[in-house]
């Protein structure tokens, strides 16, 4: 898949450019509407020399223009509207997360270690014996590591009861010093 995504971005990125640089010399809606109102201007100049004919041939023009610049307004209205229709209707894919819970992950990278040495036992019996021996020790190395964060985990536990265990003591001595020194303000 990243193969694909390393062929296709920049595969896009030159449509894109070929795109542009094709339309770039055909005016849009605004160039139209500029275009037209010259050669309405024009028009007008040409009806006050007199000269009918050309005058009415400019008008025209400027109305194809402004004609095809209403149309190309339109066309690009639609197509952002349809842009954003698609938009709203491709679903919303969240990207992967490995799952926060440990004991689930503990699972999951267990499970991928078993896979792991079915997967040389299988390697073995085809002689692939190099392949076979990475995949044993790299199975070999994720329950490692699964092993030293359970015991971590014990050990998180052991911590935490101790430093409960301290705030409980804590607490019951100062509760003994108060009673303590209100006994000696008592005997005063």
């Amino acid at each position: 898949m990243r193969r694909f995504l390393m062929i296709l971005v920049p595969a896009l990125a030159v449509l894109g450019l070929v795109v542009a640089v094709g339309f770039a010399d055909r005016p849009g809606s605004d160039d139209l509407r500029a275009k037209a109102r010259q050669l309405h201007h024009r028009a007008d100049e040409l009806h006050a020399q007199g000269k009918q004919e050309a005058a009415r041939e400019l008008a025209e023009k400027a109305e194809r223009l402004v004609r095809e610049a209403q149309e190309i307004a339109e066309r690009r209205e639609r197509e952002q509207d349809e842009e954003r229709e698609r938009a709203e209707r491709r679903p919303h894919r969240p990207r992967h997360r490995p799952p926060r819970d440990p004991e689930h992950r503990a699972r999951l990278l267990e499970g991928a270690a078993e896979h792991m040495q079915q997967a040389a036992r299988r390697l073995h019996a085809a002689d692939v014996h190099e392949l076979a021996e990475r995949l044993d020790r790299e199975a070999e190395r994720i329950r490692h590591e699964l092993r030293k964060r359970t015991h971590a985990e014990e050990h998180r536990h052991v911590v935490v009861e101790l430093r409960e265990e301290v705030r409980r003591l804590r607490r019951d001595l100062d509760q003994m010093r108060d009673r303590v020194n209100e006994l000696f303000e008592r005997r005063e």
